[in-house]
């Protein structure tokens, strides 16, 4: 396995491959969504739980929502930030349509 290191306290890469390990990682990301949008992360929740019924359209949207919060989280526990950062700026940069998209 990688010896890639993760910025999580007591998670380590090849904890990735064990399915035990995976319910840590979740509640890592949903603590990391809470803290950046309660809002979202409580909708996102509760359609997780089923206990709000939403239409396809809404659906999409939350799942877009929620993993643009995916990404950043990704992003910050592999020390990518930067390189990721400055190919987005390159995407901006030739295809600017992209910008009203986040």
């Amino acid at each position: 396995m990688s010896s890639l290191k993760l910025k999580l306290s007591g998670f380590q890469y090849e904890d990735i491959y064990d399915a035990e390990r995976l319910p840590v990682l979740d509640e890592l990301f949903t603590e990391f969504l809470r803290h950046r949008n309660i809002e979202l992360s409580a909708q996102f929740q509760g359609y997780r739980k089923v206990e709000t019924p939403i239409d396809a359209v809404e659906e999409s949207g939350l799942i877009i929502d929620v993993a643009r919060h995916l990404e950043d989280f990704l992003v910050s526990i592999v020390y990518v930030k930067a390189d990721r950062n400055t190919l987005r700026h390159q995407h901006m940069h030739v295809d600017p349509i992209h910008a009203f998209n986040d």
